[in-house]
């Protein structure tokens, strides 16, 4: 989906005001379904699944007019499980297009490398490296070999 900002009175580079309005526009992604897992301590992901079930603040995906259109919670999603067990045992979100999907997990200095985890403030938009391990899986639960993917 396509979204804009109109932005007016904004400050240039050299330090002058801009009185005509600034139109800049975001493309965000829309209509996909992701399941992501976390490990950790068990008290730590129940408060984190209480919050998930039951947030203070209304939840949306980048901008507040893209709600999810669904839980962002499995009720029975608390599993003692191996993260990588768990996510290959969990239904199905929606009904595939294909027999085959793409799960990624993050890994201790093991395959490609990402920059994409956060090391300073938001406000800096800084990023470090982060390493991940991709492979297919068939809705089967077996496992495809196929191209490596980043």
């Amino acid at each position: 989906m396509r979204d804009f900002h109109t932005l007016i009175d904004v400050v240039g580079s050299s330090g002058t005001i801009r009185k005509d309005p600034v139109v800049s526009y975001r493309n965000f992604l829309s209509d996909a379904v992701f399941l992501v897992g976390l490990e950790g301590e068990r008290a730590l992901l129940e408060r984190l699944q209480g919050a998930l079930r039951a947030p203070v603040w209304p939840l949306f995906l980048g901008r507040k007019s893209f709600v999810p259109s669904a839980p962002v919670y499995l009720p029975d999603g608390l599993v003692d499980l191996p993260l990588v067990q768990a996510l290959k045992s969990c239904p199905l979100l929606v009904k595939p297009r294909t027999q085959r999907f793409r799960l990624v997990v993050e890994s201790d200095g093991e395959g490609s490398i990402r920059l994409d985890q956060p090391v300073a403030p938001f406000s800096e938009r800084r990023f470090g490296p982060r390493h991940v391990v991709s492979f297919y899986e068939t809705t089967g639960g077996e496992h495809v070999s196929g191209p490596p993917m980043a």
